[in-house]
């Protein structure tokens, strides 16, 4: 309420108005740093995002947090106003709704949000075997692993996948075997009843659409 008293030398008048001084609120902006023309990032690898362009409503309401929702299921972070920038990475492929809300100090909210396109990473694999000769009729374990190698008895054969965490385990293990023989399994066992060398092949397939191979051969002696 702002009041006005006029008076002169014999009276005095008195005067009053309500005024209503509305919220100002912030806005928010988001700026994402690529790291290629092709504005997407490939599953697996870290996306920076910035909230520096977002703007208080005036100079005595700054910001106080902004909250960073990645469309991904995993928690979201809120961070204090002198930490604007932000990096994540997301574990699968996909159009992902990145949302910033931004919060001034009387708790007034803006939100925007931004597409992120994530794109597919092929996986990696690597053919390993602790003794490339091998006795007929023996049965040997064959088995697609990724992490920490598990123990296990000789002989074997390991194809070892390296891909995010939302394209394991593989949806395709495939070993063609040396002798005509295709096997699709991620873990198997097979002995050989035929001598000489083998090129055993793997491929590796994501599900998404990313395959991959390795190779090594073995001999196969009496």
């Amino acid at each position: 309420t702002i009041t006005l008293r006029v008076i002169d030398e014999d009276s005095a008048a008195i005067f009053q108005r309500q005024v209503h001084i509305a919220d100002a609120e912030p806005t928010a902006d988001i700026e994402i740093q690529y790291p290629t023309a092709e504005r997407s990032i490939p599953e697996g690898q870290t996306l920076l995002l910035s909230a520096a362009g977002s703007q208080a409503g005036s100079a005595t309401d700054p910001i106080a947090t902004y909250r960073w929702d990645f469309g991904d299921g995993t928690p979201l972070r809120e961070l204090a106003s002198n930490q604007p920038g932000v990096s994540h990475e997301w574990a699968d492929e996909g159009a992902y709704e990145v949302r910033l809300t931004v919060v001034d100090i009387d708790g007034s909210e803006a939100t925007t949000m931004v597409i992120v396109e994530v794109t597919n990473a092929e996986p990696a694999v690597e053919l390993r075997i602790a003794e490339n000769l091998v006795a007929i009729g023996q049965i040997i374990q064959f088995a697609a692993v990724s992490g920490n190698i598990p123990d296990g008895p000789e002989p074997r054969v390991l194809a070892v996948v390296d891909d995010v965490s939302g394209d394991l385990p593989p949806a395709l293990v495939r070993w063609e075997m040396g002798d005509g023989s295709v096997i699709e399994s991620g873990s198997h066992r097979y002995a050989y009843n035929t001598l000489g060398p083998k090129t055993i092949r793997v491929t590796i397939g994501d599900g998404d659409g990313g395959t991959t191979e390795a190779e090594l051969q073995i001999t196969v002696t009496p």
